[in-house]
């Protein structure tokens, strides 16, 4: 029995799977951001430092000092104390993570995530950056977004105007807005501090439908504020990137410190990307320096993908029929369509022509390739489109060699 919240990555949703990490990857790399992984296990110490008592309370414990990551964002900040990177260090990491948290749609326990990070960049021109590369891959996927962007800074000025002692637990609350009624996240806000004044605030900055308008009123909170944002909206605008200013996204761990950002999928009710400043984390861990990133939801988006008949590319599959005559020969003859970025398989069964038809049939392949003994007679290559139905017989010769041809068929028929 499976543990409740992990799933098992079937041959079907594997192939997905793997089909969007390249992609992810490929876009990824061509911004310059550098591979890199980290250990799956942490010590519990690494990961409580800056994990927040939400996300604390999530970790999966292994014995009495080490803990599963729950995020790819700590180990970054770990392995940054330990090395000296030329700045900006630009890294990518792909992989999964653990949060023990109750299961729902579009929430597991074990999860992937793919991350990229600036280190050692103080300006918005990273953050900019950052959002120009997701949206490059969700555009390319065709997935329909919003993306809300706030400041932490903004929200740490309005907590002490309307008199929150414990800030980290109130914005903790606030992070709820999108999961509970606004009515309830305001009844638990009410022991904290001022809700109804704050609340009146952040929805009186809803209401502003101008931008102009909108950064005035963040100016007269924080003119440094202004200015950054003031700034992104101009880098923005040249990657061709529209974003909505929204107070009331807060982003749940407590490491960020500026900026925040979050990518909502249109139609769904959940978050596919999210991700902020986070410049004091690294000095928790020896060394200080500015910090941001954004973490794709790689499971959120396959979901999306998957209701919207997304037609994932994949290589072309061949499947070899053969007998007892001319399976030396087909050997050879998927070794050449291996070498051409094939996907060809053999039978290994000894089944009769029917029974591997029908095999190729039911694993999806694009084409079955039929010499037997009989096509071997008549130095022919019975070339079956199983999509279309439709199939031809081509003069071939295995002991010649003659693939230009089955290539040249396979190119032009689709």
């Amino acid at each position: 029995m499976k543990v409740k919240g992990m799933r098992d990555y079937l041959p079907e949703y594997q192939s997905k799977l793997n089909y969007l990490l390249d992609f992810v990857r490929q876009i990824y790399e061509s911004y310059g951001y550098l591979p890199m992984d980290s250990p799956a296990m942490e010590d519990l110490d690494t990961l409580y430092k800056k994990s927040g008592e939400e996300i604390k309370n999530q970790i999966f414990k292994v014995e009495e000092k080490y803990g599963l990551r729950f995020d790819l964002t700590v180990p970054l900040a770990r392995i940054v104390g330990e090395n000296n990177f030329p700045k900006p260090f630009k890294r990518y990491a792909i992989g999964k993570v653990w949060r023990l948290e109750e299961p729902q749609k579009g929430r597991y326990r074990e999860f992937y995530q793919a991350d990229i990070d600036i280190v050692g960049c103080k300006s918005v021109e990273a953050e900019a950056e950052l959002l120009s590369c997701v949206t490059t891959i969700l555009n390319k996927l065709k997935i329909d977004y919003t993306i809300h962007v706030n400041d932490r800074r903004i929200l740490n000025v309005l907590l002490d105007r309307f008199r929150f002692l414990n800030k980290e637990k109130a914005m903790r609350i606030l992070d709820k807005i999108d999961k509970l009624e606004k009515e309830e996240v305001k009844n638990q806000l009410k022991n904290e501090g001022d809700a109804e004044s704050l609340f009146e605030y952040l929805s009186e900055f809803s209401a502003i439908k101008e931008e102009q308008k909108q950064l005035e009123k963040i100016k007269e909170i924080s003119l440094e504020v202004y200015e950054d944002l003031k700034q992104l909206k101009e880098l923005c605008n040249s990657y061709g990137i529209a974003y909505k200013l929204d107070l009331f996204l807060v982003r749940g761990l407590a490491y960020y410190t500026g900026l925040v950002f979050e990518i909502k999928a249109k139609n769904f009710d959940f978050s596919i990307a999210g991700g902020g400043r986070y410049d004091n984390l690294l000095a928790l861990y020896g060394k200080k320096d500015y910090a941001t990133g954004i973490s794709l939801g790689i499971d959120r988006i396959l979901l999306i993908l998957d209701q919207a008949n997304f037609q994932f590319k994949t290589r072309k599959k061949i499947y070899v029929i053969s007998d007892s005559m001319t399976y030396n020969e087909c050997i050879k003859l998927a070794t050449m369509l291996r070498t051409k970025n094939l996907i060809v398989e053999l039978d290994l069964m000894k089944r009769n022509m029917t029974k591997q038809l029908e095999f190729a049939d039911k694993l999806g392949y694009d084409y079955v390739f039929i010499f037997c003994e009989h096509e071997k007679k008549n130095n022919n290559l019975i070339i079956k489109n199983m999509k279309k139905n439709t199939q031809v017989k081509i003069d071939f010769g295995v002991s010649n060699y003659k693939l230009e041809e089955v290539l040249k068929y396979i190119e032009t028929d689709d």
